[in-house]
């Protein structure tokens, strides 16, 4: 699902509005270009590389104008098959993609973070999408990041069209941890680091081809800068980049201990909704709201649990009653009564609902989808807001927020 509006702000730009905005000077273009070579581990001078690319470089070392050591970068080549990125792309194109900047897409799952206020926002965070359970399995059978804990995922769709790049930066060090990972699809790119030092002319490019896996620690985490060049998007590209909390001896860990290990337990599940799709949901309940002003028990303040059913008063029950004379109404106030029911006992109050009213309003397929949302995002909510972490219970919640259609099965 795309949207194809322009999201860049103050000096970011892309194809859809660099018309309007003052070309900036791209010092990038001027500098000496280093190949690396994972080989040997070091970065080469492009014209020395081009012309023997084969490893070893090693009679290049001690000469740092020819070819220095770099440490901090993990390649695994083919860390997924043809038919495993073909999965995972239609598993990712399958949710809401939101317009970013410098001509990016995105989706996230994770906590909003204002980093300059430093504040933190964990509303939206329902956990890990369930086709990332298998990669994160995966990650843990190489040994730099058999211990890393996943709280965020974050997936950028690039494409030439869009001019689509991202401007050198560090990750903020506040709050996420040393090690970036990073799995490329559907196209080869090269990942660009620029040194700190601002008399620095050096910049190294890493070839990443297709389907690679790639992380960054160390130096190359924080004595560099890290960018996507427009030059280096050819076609689409998506990238699947995988965060960590800081450790706990850190900053972070020492002034927000609860909030910390909550934010933890929380990636620790599968059950995760992209941050876009959320708000699209909220938004379009919203927009019932404003459409139907008696729409019943405001439904938007129960999609973020600002609003508890014991909260509800007589007269706002006869308002929703009154809503309309179509069923439907009645059919929304019951789900959201065993929404907000025992979570033992929701799976049952479901599907009773569901096949009362089935015979009564029979759903269209676009409808069981938007109610099969609405199912999942309640569930999910509900088991966060009781920070629940039992097995059994969080088994449930992979499986209702898998691409298995929840509601269908339980009707027809």
């Amino acid at each position: 699902m795309y949207e194809t509006a322009c999201a860049c702000k103050g000096i970011r730009s892309c194809k859809l509005c660099e018309s309007t905005k003052e070309p900036l000077i791209n010092d990038i273009t001027s500098s000496v270009v280093f190949i690396y070579c994972d080989a040997c581990r070091q970065a080469i001078r492009m014209d020395i590389y081009e012309s023997n690319s084969e490893c070893p470089h090693h009679n290049d070392i001690g000469n740092t104008n020819v070819g220095f050591p770099l440490d901090g970068i993990f390649l695994v080549s083919d860390f997924l098959d043809e038919n495993e990125e073909t999965d995972l792309v239609n598993y990712i194109d399958s949710d809401v993609w939101i317009p970013s900047q410098s001509g990016r897409l995105k989706q996230d799952f994770g906590i909003k973070i204002n980093f300059k206020k430093q504040t933190i926002k964990t509303k939206y965070f329902t956990g890990m999408p369930l086709y990332s359970k298998a990669i994160i399995e995966r990650l843990k059978a190489h040994r730099i990041s058999e211990d890393f804990q996943s709280v965020e995922l974050c997936n950028l769709d690039y494409h030439s069209e869009r001019g689509s790049h991202i401007d050198p930066h560090i990750d903020d060090v506040w709050i996420w941890g040393e090690r970036l990972i990073t799995i490329n699809l559907l196209s080869n790119t090269i990942l660009s680091l620029i040194p700190n030092e601002k008399d620095s002319n050096k910049i190294i490019y890493i070839p990443i081809p297709r389907r690679w896996m790639i992380v960054l620690y160390g130096d190359a985490r924080y004595e560099y800068k890290h960018a996507i060049q427009r030059q280096h998007i050819q076609d689409r590209r998506i990238a699947v980049t995988f965060r960590e909390l800081t450790g706990k001896n850190d900053k972070f860990y020492e002034e927000n201990k609860d909030l910390y290990e909550r934010i933890v337990r929380i990636g620790k599940r599968f059950t995760g909704i992209t941050v876009g799709r959320f708000e699209k949901i909220v938004n379009d309940i919203n927009a019932m709201s404003i459409k139907k002003n008696s729409y019943p028990f405001l439904l938007s303040n129960l999609f973020t649990c600002q609003q508890e059913i014991s909260t509800i008063d007589d007269n706002q029950v006869e308002c929703g009653l009154l809503w309309s004379n179509n069923q439907q109404s009645f059919y929304i106030i019951d789900l959201i009564s065993a929404c907000l029911t025992n979570i033992d006992s929701f799976i049952d109050n479901i599907k009773d609902i569901i096949h009362a009213y089935e015979e009564i309003i029979p759903l269209t397929n676009d409808e069981i989808k938007h109610l099969d949302a609405f199912v999942r995002l309640q569930l999910v909510l509900l088991l966060n807001s009781q920070d629940i972490d039992d097995d059994k219970q969080i088994d449930l919640l992979e499986q209702l927020c898998s691409n298995v259609c929840f509601v269908r099965n339980l009707v027809r």
